[in-house]
């Protein structure tokens, strides 16, 4: 060391080493000797480096216990804007929720006629759990009362579960009262509009997408698989064909009704596929990219049947995209994975069959396909409270949930199908079926 480094700290040797916690340095560990100036030994340096070593793991262990403090004594807010199915379903979930964590549940609902009525005996319930109620209207702004009765150090969760139509004003009203805003998905306005939005706000609030889709049991399970299913990591290098179906015996009714089932079932196949693929990389068919279908007799005015189809690139090679959903059939759902087809024989494949909780693997084609159980059928898959569960959880919920930007370009997609729907159902070229059966796409 230097003289006056010397003369100033009594140091004549300095030995400093990176503290590392998993690949990333967090700090340095400095070892000085005063008798002289001599350069340190091997064998020092090997018992400094595990002491920096053991030290750099007990101040990350110190942070991560710290961290897991400051989110469990944290005071968080939520506030759930729209108190209809959605939200009702939402408030249930909640209550679950408030068991083991520290929040309180504020619910807004807008003050129309006979909303009161209606909704009397379920305010009272809320307010007896020891959550407040808001009306809100245009003389008695409820956030505005929420502005004022919040607490500022508080962590305040807006989930907005309004009609799709009112999701951008929504949130334009309650951003800057917010430290996450949710939406429930779909998301209603344009991209175009969203993203303008988006441009123009301070970006300090965090805005993700609700897609419980991507909570759902099969998914998980299906990223579990081809995680730690060695068979099907390999097998995916020589697949040529994807078929996924999601088919419901319930006829379409209600809301999923007024909107159709690409927009109603189209996102959780996507959910599914996005584990295999971005949703911005398929490329639809360009001579039948979307056929449709509607049950007879004929209910509202969409269609209860869509397939799409597609390709994506994956490795160099273009891989065939087939994807059914529909309702009015029979309960299916699953994804099948096939191989380059041989000229005799089988070709080989992996199916994944949700409802029955099954994996299929027959990525040898000369053997007969290995059946395997991934979990019983039957079991409740409680998405919705899984994802709420994450949002209240952690303070950057999009970990999982697809961020707003990610979801506007899978909600791209989404209205491009819709409008090739719009298209084939003003010129009437769709295919009918009966309850029970399959439209047929290859009569005619």
């Amino acid at each position: 060391m230097g003289a006056d480094y010397v003369a100033r700290y009594g140091v004549h040797s300095l030995l400093a080493l990176p503290l590392l916690a998993d690949g990333q340095a967090i700090g340095a560990a400095v070892l000085g000797h005063g008798a002289e100036s001599r350069a340190f030994n091997p064998r020092e340096v090997e018992l400094a480096q595990g002491v920096a070593l053991q030290a750099a793991v007990a101040i990350k262990n110190a942070r991560l216990h710290a961290r897991a403090e400051e989110e469990r004594h944290l005071q968080k807010e939520f506030v759930l804007v729209g108190f209809g199915q959605w939200g009702q379903k939402a408030y249930g979930h909640l209550l679950t929720l408030k068991q083991f964590f520290n929040f309180k549940t504020h619910v807004v609902q807008a003050d129309v006629p006979g909303a009161r009525e209606a909704l009397a005996e379920k305010v009272e319930q809320v307010q007896a759990n020891g959550d407040a109620f808001y009306w809100d209207s245009p003389t008695a702004s409820a956030r505005d009362q929420l502005e004022r009765e919040l607490e500022g150090s508080s962590y305040v969760v807006t989930y907005i579960a309004t009609p799709a139509a009112t999701h951008l004003q929504t949130l334009a009203r309650y951003y800057d009262l917010s430290d996450v805003v949710v939406i429930e998905k779909p998301l209603g306005d344009s991209p175009e509009a969203y993203r303008h939005f988006l441009d123009t706000v301070s970006g300090g609030v965090q805005v993700v997408a609700a897609d419980h889709y991507y909570f759902k049991l099969e998914v998980r399970l299906l990223e579990l698989l081809l995680t730690e299913e060695r068979t099907l990591r390999a097998f995916l290098e020589s697949v040529e064909e994807i078929q996924l179906e999601i088919l419901e015996e319930k006829p379409l009714t209600g809301a999923a009704a007024d909107i159709g089932i690409v927009a109603d079932m189209i996102p959780h196949a996507f959910a599914i596929i996005s584990l295999l693929t971005p949703i911005q990389a398929i490329r639809l068919d360009p001579l039948t990219p979307l056929q449709i279908g509607r049950q007879d007799p004929l209910q509202g005015e969409r269609e209860s049947f869509a397939r799409v189809n597609a390709t994506f690139p994956y490795q160099g090679r273009s891989v065939r995209l087939l994807i059914d959903v529909g309702k009015g059939i029979e309960d299916q759902k699953w994804i099948k994975l096939t191989g380059e087809r041989p000229l005799s024989g089988r070709p080989s494949f992996y199916k994944f069959d949700f409802g029955r909780g099954e994996a299929v693997d027959g990525t040898q084609s000369n053997v007969r396909a290995a059946l395997r159980r991934i979990r019983q059928p039957g079991v409740p898959d409680n998405a919705h409270l899984t994802m709420l569960r994450h949002v209240i959880q952690k303070r950057h919920p999009a970990v999982g949930i697809l961020s707003i930007r990610e979801a506007l370009r899978s909600n791209q997609r989404i209205l491009e199908l819709q409008a090739m729907s719009d298209e084939l159902l003003k010129r009437r070229e769709w295919t009918t079926y009966t309850q029970g059966n399959r439209p047929d796409f290859t009569a005619g």
